[in-house]
């Protein structure tokens, strides 16, 4: 446990040395620490085998790439509380998932990530609590291009739509979409993405996206199969 706990506080020297090669200055200046500081622990990663040494600069070995990834993710799902919290779904569900944080400087990370995943699908069923804009557009050319779509949306939402955006709803029911239209109000945007993949929008009161979380095991697919199906039978399918 002592090892694992200092591997963690050693994370921003492994972050220093990535991607690019750094001597003991640069590592030194970047993380705002003495020479001898960063000496001592760039040591230790070199002789635990996650930093090489060539010459005067340091990189990260295959090993020290994986160690990184997995104390990043760690380091995500901390900072997660409260998505993870949010999400009320069963520890070795939570233990499978990326996290994806709006933050000050990028929020938008956590809906790029998400677009990113759609764009990825062949097929794709839904749960939207949450209208966005600005991504209409996106997730209509999805549908033209053959994406097979499914979702189950809250009522105001249908209504929006059908009022501001009746074109678009027309050709996505003639291109097969299916909408299932509720009167429940939708706790996250529930996407399932082919076989395994799921990602799960979280928002906070005002709408606004706290964060993504992304699961690609057949343990996470069975729960939100189950969430997602449960909403479904709740809802009524509505044709134009």
């Amino acid at each position: 446990m002592g090892d694992l706990i200092a591997l963690c506080r050693r994370y921003e020297y492994m972050d220093a040395v990535n991607p690019e090669t750094k001597d003991r200055h640069e590592v030194a200046g970047s993380l705002d620490k003495s020479l001898s500081t960063v000496r001592k622990h760039l040591n230790e990663l070199e002789n635990q085998g996650i930093v090489e040494k060539t010459g005067d600069e340091y990189r990260l070995t295959r090993f020290g790439e994986a160690v990184r990834g997995k104390l990043r993710d760690a380091k995500r799902t901390h900072e997660a509380k409260e998505v993870a919290e949010a999400l009320d779904a069963p520890s070795d569900v939570l233990a499978r998932a990326r996290f994806f944080l709006s933050q000050r400087h990028v929020p938008t990370e956590p809906l790029e990530e998400f677009t990113r995943h759609v764009l990825e699908a062949e097929g794709m069923r839904g749960l939207v609590p949450v209208l966005f804009p600005r991504y209409l557009g996106f997730h209509h050319e999805q549908i033209l291009g053959g994406m097979d779509a499914e979702f189950v949306v809250e009522r105001d939402i249908f209504e929006y739509l059908r009022e501001n955006h009746g074109e678009i709803l027309r050709e996505s029911f003639e291109h097969g979409t299916r909408l299932y239209v509720t009167d429940d109000e939708l706790s996250h945007g529930v996407a399932l993405l082919d076989e395994t993949r799921v990602g799960v929008l979280v928002y906070d009161d005002g709408g606004n996206v706290l964060g993504y979380a992304s699961f690609a095991s057949s343990r996470a697919r069975k729960h939100y199969e189950s969430v997602y199906e449960e909403r479904r039978w709740r809802a009524e399918r509505v044709e134009l």
